[in-house]
């Protein structure tokens, strides 16, 4: 019985412990104007096409519609 409220407690305990490197470190420098100069890529449609739709579905009645696949709860 002290099992089943120990090893969550241990998950929570080891979760909270301070990280020893918690500042992230860069790979890589990007500036304004390497974002400026890289192309912008846009879909295109054919006149007269429809555009695409992500279906969607029903997954609780508590919520409205969920697009995509995954999980769902």
């Amino acid at each position: 019985m002290h099992v089943i409220f120990l090893v969550p407690l241990l998950f929570f305990l080891a979760s909270c412990t301070p990280q020893t490197n918690a500042t992230p470190t860069p790979t890589a420098t990007v500036t304004l104007q390497m974002l400026q100069q890289r192309p912008l890529h846009l879909p295109s449609l054919a006149s007269g096409t429809s555009c695409p739709v992500t279906p969607s579905r029903r997954v609780d009645p508590r919520f409205g519609a969920a697009q995509g696949k995954g999980h769902y709860i």
